[in-house]
């Protein structure tokens, strides 16, 4: 009971979507990247941040206050570093 066990989680993980990462060049201007579960944001140089993906609760909104300092993304939320020390 317990090999069958162990090759059933083994085979669960294997049907499990499994997120991959792809590098590339980030263009002039981009200064940082949050990278999401299905959306992904990046930081520009002028302090604003510019988001892709899914939109499904509201998670790929652009945040143009011009005082962006940090980005940060998770499952299904963005969170952005002001220069005021409070997180949007």
């Amino acid at each position: 009971m317990r090999k069958f066990a162990v090759l059933l989680a083994v085979m669960m993980t294997m049907l499990l979507p499994v997120a991959s990462a792809v590098c590339s060049e980030i263009e002039s201007g981009r200064t940082a990247i949050g990278a999401g579960v299905h959306q992904n944001c990046i930081l520009t140089s002028d302090g604003n941040v510019i988001c892709e993906g899914s939109n499904s609760r509201g998670q790929a909104a652009d945040y143009a206050n011009g005082d962006a300092m940090g980005v940060a993304s998770g499952h299904s939320h963005n969170c952005v570093l002001q220069s005021s020390g409070n997180v949007h």
